[in-house]
């Protein structure tokens, strides 16, 4: 296990360790009684989620960000986007033999705010299906939003893009 091992290597990164998956907790708990937190928070969530899994792949992932401040106060479902990086780290960045660069972006195009979580270096088989994870996202955007809101998971340049549209009517002056 990558803590225990760091433990007996490199306390100080342990201890950062610890303290992330604290705070993940913290959330994940807090999360079960809201159904909506501002962008800013999730992207935070997210964070914690990226910070803790580039310690176990260490030398095998970057991860860059492109965030539209002016969109941090949009209300987006709670855990939407951990299921999405998660994928990301499985299937992207666990298999592969050469580093991976893992992107996340946010973004208004056109009425919605546009969520991007990309990874490069591997792609989708044309057999793919949707796992859990990507049910449970499409279901709870139905819920919220009805067709209004979209998960396309797809392959794009070298790499594979989960992107999500949320409508902003209403939630942005």
């Amino acid at each position: 296990n990558t803590v225990s091992a760091l433990m007996h290597t490199d306390v100080a990164r342990a201890d950062r360790m610890v303290a992330a998956l604290g705070d993940l907790l913290r959330i994940s708990l807090r999360s079960i009684e809201s159904e909506m937190t501002p962008l800013a928070e999730e992207l935070r969530t997210v964070e914690l989620y990226a910070d803790i899994m580039h310690e176990r792949f260490r030398d095998r992932v970057t991860v860059g960000w492109r965030v539209d401040r002016t969109l941090l106060d949009v209300p987006v479902p709670v855990l939407l986007l951990q299921p999405l990086l998660e994928n990301a780290f499985k299937h992207g960045v666990e298999p592969a033999a050469t580093p991976v660069h893992i992107g996340i972006s946010t973004r208004r195009e056109s009425d919605s705010l546009e969520i991007v979580v990309s990874n490069s270096g591997s792609t989708l088989a044309p057999e793919y299906r949707d796992g859990v994870g990507f049910r449970n996202c499409r279901e709870r955007l139905g819920i919220l939003y009805g067709n209004a809101a979209s998960l396309q998971v797809r392959n794009e340049g070298d790499g594979v893009a989960a992107r999500v549209l949320i409508p902003l009517a209403g939630l942005l002056p």
